[in-house]
């Protein structure tokens, strides 16, 4: 049976004014239920990607290092993985580069590389990753690809799941890469092989190749962290590339076309590559990014950092794109936080990038952002695993 308390309060309020309140309340009976708490905060989110380089990762002191993921980032993404979250990482880097930067923050999740171009399932024990889903290009645009190129003296780069193919350059200092690089992506001064070397690329395993000597060093704690590192070949012509790739069955998953840094104008190859590209290959064909600063990037027309975290949304985590958090800070981040239940742009990141994102960090990537909007949804029990 419940108890009836009753309590008088009087209370002096000035001025010879006095007020008194009686309020009445019934207390529990001993062994009756107590009040039960308000319920938690229903999980939103199920699966977390976030984009790498200007997000994940913060730039080395020493430009000729790779860029790396902070401490913090790390901490952030393992709590996540305790907690049972799906976790991407997506990049336009290829499977090897991206591939290690999940080994190196020590978890076991998906690697999603080429700007979405394929997506590989965790190692699950086995010695590599599987190869889940892919989105290549089809012959008749690598042709168009490869044409463009010859036509350009510029070097194709044709990526496959796990290593580069290329060509010889009519011009050659496209060939070794020997040219400079403006610093507005690079370190001001370093050539086309240092930045694509430090970033953690295979740009052109010729033997005998000018500064070739510069790769181990720059790629060996990236190669030694992964166990997949990259099987690259080189041939004369592009004619020779394409028959090869036919005898093999091998498919492409981008193509890179490397031509003379945009920053010489006129003269520059890249810019000559990316008009010719263009006109050669509709948006229906396939999907052209650039002109970069010395190179234009060729994928299937239907992939992109949404399109695959929709796949993996779907097929695996068994949600859809709206219970996914994204993270990014480019252009080809756009479509991923534009589509995404919440995605969320770098305070460095492009406008294009913040334009389309539901919420702009107040962090950059060299303070670590991605752990701190992490570590919130974290806080308000909006993100969890998929039960």
């Amino acid at each position: 049976m419940a108890t009836i308390v009753t309590s008088t309060v009087t209370v002096s309020t000035g001025a010879g004014i006095t007020t008194t309140t009686t309020t009445t309340s019934a207390s529990p009976a001993a062994g009756a239920a107590a009040t039960p708490p308000p319920p938690k905060p229903a999980v939103e989110f199920f699966l977390v990607g976030t984009d790498l380089d200007g997000t994940f990762l913060a730039s080395d002191e020493d430009p000729l290092k790779p860029n790396v993921p902070t401490p913090e980032n790390t901490e952030a993404f393992r709590q996540l993985d305790r907690m049972g979250v799906t976790l991407a990482m997506i990049s336009g880097r290829s499977y090897t580069t991206t591939a290690v930067m999940m080994d190196l923050v020590g978890l076991d999740h998906y690697v999603i590389p080429f700007h979405g171009g394929s997506i590989f399932g965790p190692y699950a024990g086995k010695a590599t990753r599987p190869l889940l889903q892919s989105w290549h290009l089809s012959e008749e645009l690598l042709a168009k690809c490869l044409s463009v190129a010859d036509a350009n003296g510029a070097m194709p780069m044709c990526y496959t799941a796990n290593g580069i193919w290329t060509c010889d350059a009519a011009d050659k200092d496209v060939q070794t890469m020997n040219f400079k690089v403006s610093g507005e992506i690079g370190a001001a001064g370093e050539t086309g092989l240092e930045w694509w070397a430090r970033v953690g690329e295979f740009p052109n395993p010729t033997p005998g190749s000018p500064n070739l000597e510069l790769l181990p060093a720059v790629l060996k704690t990236m190669v030694e962290a992964s166990p997949l590192t990259p099987h690259s070949r080189h041939f004369a012509t592009s004619a020779e590339l394409m028959a090869e790739l036919k005898a093999q069955g091998e498919t492409i998953l981008k193509c890179v076309v490397v031509g003379t840094p945009a920053k010489l104008g006129k003269a520059s190859s890249v810019l000559r590559v990316n008009d010719a590209m263009r006109a050669a290959v509709s948006p229906a064909e396939g999907n052209v990014i650039g002109p970069c600063e010395f190179w234009v990037e060729v994928l299937n027309p239907d992939c992109n950092k949404a399109t695959a975290m929709k796949w993996l949304a779907e097929n695996v985590v068994g949600c859809g794109l709206a219970q996914t958090v994204t993270f990014g800070d480019g252009l080809n981040d756009v479509e991923m936080l534009r589509d995404a239940g919440l995605g969320i742009a770098m305070k460095n990141g492009c406008d294009a990038a913040k334009h389309v994102a539901a919420m702009t960090s107040h962090y950059t990537n060299e303070e670590s952002a991605v752990a701190k909007e992490c570590n919130a949804l974290i806080a308000s029990g909006r993100v969890g695993p998929n039960k």
